[in-house]
């Protein structure tokens, strides 16, 4: 029989440093199930998978990629 070793799961706020949120907002998520977690007694806890498939589902463009704010053309020039 094949041993399996058991995954590391992360906590509000290790999930809140990966992408980039307040461990409350983690927890928010989790709770409303826009975040898959696992519930540990009163505790959230996260599946590295269950982070990447909500950084892929929830994909922003990097800064340098976004599109730079149109300035007023009123002030344009000056």
């Amino acid at each position: 029989m094949p041993i399996e070793t058991a995954e590391r799961l992360l906590t509000g706020h290790e999930v809140g440093k990966i992408i980039g949120r307040h461990p409350q907002t983690v927890r928010i998520y989790a709770r409303t199930g826009k975040l898959k977690s696992v519930k540990v007694g009163p505790h959230y806890r996260f599946k590295r998978a269950f982070v990447d498939e909500f950084l892929a589902d929830n994909e922003t463009p990097s800064p340098e990629l976004a599109a730079k704010p149109s300035r007023n053309p009123r002030y344009a020039g000056k």
